[in-house]
């Protein structure tokens, strides 16, 4: 089981949330929405597909769910919130590790839309980065493997 852990005192204390089954290894976004304080996380399955939750203030998940279009082979990929739009990167292919994509939501994750495939070729892991009016990613690529270089693009929001 999976569980999300939080401070509400920069660490001195901590909080662990009931586990969530059926999901692998997760990325998060803090502050999904600023009114309700929601934490997203964007899942690994063997699925071939991305799993979703939402964690509540006080760590309470809400049902896993599989949104349409989050198509995944098995591998990490990132979720950050910039500027109140959730963004998500991931290699984009239920076969392989191959496609690196970011994706875009300006529906706090209930749809997704294609911003922009980053590398067609083989691809694994992936990290966002909010640059003020630019997304920033930093992932795994190569011609014949995903491990042969990591590479940094930067695209206007």
């Amino acid at each position: 089981a999976h569980h999300l852990l939080w401070s509400h005192d920069l660490g001195r204390s901590w909080n662990a949330s009931k586990g969530v089954e059926g999901i692998g290894e997760c990325a998060i976004a803090f502050r999904v929405s600023a009114a309700d304080g929601r934490i997203v996380m964007n899942c690994r399955t063997s699925e071939h597909r991305r799993a979703q939750l939402y964690w509540s203030a006080d760590g309470v998940p809400s049902a896993v769910s599989f949104p349409d279009g989050l198509v995944d082979a098995n591998c990490q990929g990132s979720v950050i919130n910039a500027g109140g739009t959730l963004f998500t990167s991931n290699a984009a292919d239920a076969q392989s590790r191959a496609h690196m994509t970011i994706k875009r939501s300006s529906d706090q994750g209930a749809t997704w839309s294609t911003l922009v495939v980053a590398y067609a070729g083989p691809s694994a892991y992936s990290q966002l980065v909010s640059l003020g009016d630019r997304l920033g990613l930093l992932f795994e690529a190569g011609a014949e493997s995903a491990y042969e270089t990591i590479s940094f693009m930067a695209y206007n929001l």
